[in-house]
């Protein structure tokens, strides 16, 4: 998608860099410095791990000398003639860049918000412990980013306290069967709704004002190429809002894909673990944006929600 302005805006900002946000960000080549370009295309150019740890497999391993070599670098931009497009996650680097040469950047906000529906929210009996309610606070507050919480912290109780609190309808997506149970049931229990949560995956297409759904499904969708499929950008344009959950999994392509081609306004990442072992959690940060809040495992202890071991050790 090409960037255009109407003519009468462009002439109210000709010192501005000139951007869209949608699902990702488009740069309009013309109005942004060739040093800024290089920057951003620079820093979202990246040598990748795997490309160097197989190929040491190989010089130690003759029978893999031959073997087919991953990419070396991994590239997080696209560009046509007119727009340079770089993912939503590195705004924050994009506007440093643009302080660096004393430029100001014009966005046109593109991405999906509807209104707010009042019928949407948890119920009573329900509330949030200190650092979930800090958690939850935080994202609402930058409409994208990723949070952190150690396992047994409430991560899908947070992922519904934001999702309930911006109020858009919501899409939750999941990579296995039993988490889209898991989320299914919380929003049954936890709140109230306008209609019964909707499902996307497992053999179900009904789509509702919260949706949860398989990555497996929605890649599918797109006849294995999800950038180029139109039922899937109709889908995901019903949505103001949108929770991966075990974000850490974004750096695999059916994840990536689906997560940059999501156009809501706000875009959430829920994860315990945000290290990865083959060293690619820059695809996530750049994807989905920096850490918004990290709950450390004394959080859990302080709320009673964790305990401390107790290691013994017998002879």
């Amino acid at each position: 998608m090409n960037l255009l302005l109407p003519a009468r805006e462009e002439m109210m900002i000709n010192d501005s860099i000139l951007c869209v946000v949608d699902n990702v960000i488009r740069i309009k080549k013309e109005t942004c410095n060739s040093e800024i370009i290089f920057k951003l295309k620079n820093h979202l150019s990246r040598e990748n791990p795997q490309y160097h740890l197989m190929n040491a497999m190989a010089i130690k391993n003759p029978r893999m000398r031959y073997a087919p070599l991953p990419p070396r670098w991994i590239e997080s931009w696209g560009e046509d003639s007119e727009s340079l497009y770089i993912p939503r996650g590195s705004k924050e680097f994009f506007e440093q860049c643009a302080r660096e040469f004393s430029r100001t950047i014009r966005y046109f906000n593109r991405t999906i918000q509807y209104q707010i529906d009042p019928i949407f929210k948890l119920k009573p009996e329900y509330t949030l412990v200190d650092y979930q309610f800090n958690s939850v606070l935080s994202a609402v507050s930058s409409k994208e980013g990723i949070i952190c919480c150690p396992c047994g912290g409430g991560k899908t109780m947070m992922g519904i306290a934001i999702a309930t609190a911006i109020g858009q309808p919501t899409l939750i997506i999941v990579h296995t069967h039993d988490l889209l149970n898991q989320w299914v049931g919380e929003w049954a229990e936890k709140t109230f709704l306008p209609q019964e949560v909707g499902v996307v995956g497992a053999g179900k297409k009904n789509a509702r004002f919260v949706t949860v759904a398989t990555i497996q499904t929605l890649y599918n969708m797109g006849g294995q190429r999800a950038g180029n499929s139109v039922e899937l950008d109709s889908f995901l344009g019903k949505f103001g809002t949108v929770i991966l959950d075990e974000c850490h999994h974004v750096p695999a392509d059916s994840f990536l894909q689906i997560m940059n081609r999501c156009p809501s306004e706000n875009r959430f990442g829920l994860t315990a673990t945000p290290k990865r072992k083959d060293g690619k959690e820059f695809l996530m940060f750049d994807c989905i944006g920096p850490i918004i809040s990290e709950v450390q495992d004394g959080d859990l202890i302080s709320a009673g929600r964790s305990q401390t071991a107790e290691v013994n050790f017998i002879k």
